[in-house]
C-alpha cells in the first residue's frame, strides 16, 4: 500500500513537468548522488538544507563536509551581431564571438546538527561557500548572449539555519532563516572634463553607503512511520541587490545627471519541496522530491538615468518573460554491506524563461536533465563513526534554437543583437569529495 501512494505521488506529478532551473549542485556529497535531494532515511545533518524537520530526531552530534568541483562546457556563440544603433555611437553593425568560457567553479558546504534532548528539539546550521573567494558574481552583458543565472547563482556565500522540533515520534516541524545581504550606496561627484582654461580644476567624489542582512523564512514539516518518511518545505524569497545613487556635475559644460543603479547580485526564489522515501527492503530504499519555484518577482540589472541637462533618459533594454517552474528528482539508495552504500539520481528542470528569445534582450537559458551517482562508506575510528562519500554529476541543458526577429531593438532597420540566431546548451559535470562525523 506504501510503495502505491508513493508511485501515485510521482504518477501525479510527472505530466506537469517539462524541465527546470538548476538548485546549486547539491548540499552535500550523498545528496548531490541522489540527483539534488535530502535523504530521508539518515538523519545526517546535511537534511538542514532539504528537510531540517526530519532532524528533530537527532539523538546525536552529526558534522558533514562536502566539497564539489565543477566544470562548464556552455557552447560557445559564433559569427553574431554584437554591435548597432543601441550600443555604438555610429550604429554600424559588428560581428563577433560570444565564448561562454566559464570558469571552473570550486564550492565547500558545512552542516551541523546538534541535539536538544531536553527539548526534544534540535539546531541545526548549513554553511555554504565558493572557493577561494567570499563570492563572486556577473550580472551579465545585457547585449551579448550570455547564461546570467548560471554564471552568477552559484558563486556567493549562504547560509540557513533551523530549529526542529519533535512533536512525538512521527510528526516534527522546523522554523527558521536563509541569510542574505543588502547594499546600498550614494555617491556624488564633480568631474572636470574639458579643462583647459588657466585655471586648473579638479575633480572629486563623495560616497557613503551600508551593507546589512536579509532575512527569508523557512518552513518545514516531516512525516514517518515504519517505511514510510515525508515531508514539506517552504522557503521564502531572497534577493541580494546592489543600489547605487549616483549624481554628476561636470564644470564646463554643466552635465548634471541623477543614475540609479540595480543590480540583483543573486536571487533566490520562493520554494516549496515536498518529499518522500520509501525503504523497500532492508538493503534498498527509493527517495524523490518534486519542487516548485517562483520566479514572478526576477529581474535583470538596469541602470535608469532619472534626470539630466544634456543626455536624454533610458529605459530598460530587456523586459524578461517568465514563469513559475517545477522540478522532479528521483533517487535510489543500495547497501552493498554494513560499510559501504551505493546512491543513484536523476533529475529533470525548468528554465524560468517563458521565452524564444528571438526579441529583444540576450539573457538566456534552457531546461536541464541530470544525471547522478555517488558511494560512501562507514568506518569507525576511536569510537567515532565516520562516513566518507564520492560523488559525480552530470547535467545537460536541453539544446534549443534561436532565431531573432527582424529590426534592431529601437524599431530602426537592421539586424537585433545576437541575429541571425544561436543555438543554446551544453554540459556540466561535478564531483564531490565529503566527510561526515557522528559524535
Amino acid at each position: 500500500m506504501k510503495l502505491n501512494i508513493f508511485i501515485l505521488f510521482f504518477l501525479l506529478c510527472i505530466p506537469t513537468v517539462h524541465a527546470s532551473f538548476i538548485e546549486d549542485f547539491g548540499a552535500s556529497t550523498t545528496s548531490m548522488g541522489l540527483g539534488g535531494q535530502g535523504d530521508l532515511t539518515n538523519k545526517h545533518a546535511a537534511l538542514n538544507y532539504y528537510m531540517p524537520a526530519a532532524l528533530a530526531h537527532n539523538s546525536t552530534i552529526q558534522l558533514e563536509a562536502s566539497s564539489f568541483g565543477t566544470r562548464y562546457q556552455i557552447k560557445p556563440i559564433n559569427n553574431i551581431v554584437i554591435e548597432n544603433s543601441i550600443n555604438t555611437d555610429s550604429g554600424d553593425e559588428k560581428l563577433g564571438n560570444v565564448d561562454n568560457d566559464f570558469s571552473d567553479l570550486i564550492t565547500n558546504t558545512f552542516h551541523v546538527s546538534l541535539p536538544l534532548q531536553r527539548i526534544k528539539a534540535t539546531l541545526n546550521a548549513t554553511i555554504n561557500s565558493p572557493f577561494p573567494y567570499l563570492a563572486q558574481f556577473d550580472s551579465g552583458d545585457p547585449y551579448a548572449p550570455e547564461y546570467a543565472l548560471i554564471k552568477s547563482r552559484p558563486r556567493r556565500p549562504q547560509g540557513f539555519f533551523n530549529l526542529a522540533y519533535a512533536l512525538n515520534n512521527s510528526f516534527s516541524f522546523s522554523l527558521g532563516a536563509h541569510l542574505g545581504v543588502k547594499a546600498e550606496s550614494n555617491i556624488f561627484t564633480k568631474a572636470a572634463v574639458n579643462n583647459e582654461g588657466e585655471t586648473t580644476l579638479y575633480t572629486y567624489a563623495r560616497g557613503g553607503g551600508e551593507v546589512s542582512p536579509k532575512l527569508s523564512p523557512i518552513i518545514s514539516l516531516f512525516y514517518q512511520h515504519s517505511d514510510l518518511k515525508a515531508g514539506v518545505y517552504f522557503q521564502g524569497e531572497m534577493e541580494s541587490n546592489l543600489r547605487v545613487d549616483l549624481t554628476a556635475d561636470e564644470f564646463s559644460t554643466g552635465i548634471i545627471f541623477d543614475s540609479i543603479i540595480e543590480s540583483i547580485l543573486f536571487y533566490d526564489p520562493q520554494t516549496l519541496k515536498t518529499q518522500l522515501s520509501y525503504q523497500l527492503t532492508d538493503n534498498s530504499a527509493l527517495l524523490g522530491s518534486v519542487n516548485y519555484y517562483g520566479w514572478k518577482k526576477y529581474q535583470t540589472p538596469k541602470i535608469n538615468v532619472n534626470g539630466l541637462a544634456i543626455m536624454r533618459s533610458t529605459v530598460n533594454y530587456e523586459k524578461l518573460k517568465l514563469k513559475n517552474t517545477v522540478s522532479v528528482k528521483l533517487g535510489g539508495k543500495y547497501h552493498f554491506s554494513e560499510k559501504l552504500n551505493f546512491v543513484a539520481g536523476i533529475g529533470y528542470e525548468q528554465s524560468p524563461f517563458d521565452s524564444d528569445f528571438s526579441e529583444n534582450g540576450n539573457t538566456i537559458h534552457s531546461d536541464i536533465m541530470a544525471l547522478a551517482l555517488g558511494s560512501s562508506v562507514d568506518i569507525e575510528v576511536f569510537n567515532f563513526n565516520i562516513t566518507t562519500s564520492l560523488g559525480l554529476s552530470y547535467k545537460q541543458l536541453v539544446n534549443k534554437s534561436v532565431t531573432k526577429t527582424a529590426g534592431q531593438e529601437n524599431g530602426q532597420p537592421g539586424r537585433k543583437i545576437g541575429a541571425p540566431g544561436y543555438e543554446i546548451g551544453g554540459k556540466i559535470y561535478t564531483v564531490s569529495l565529503g566527510l561526515g562525523l557522528e559524535i
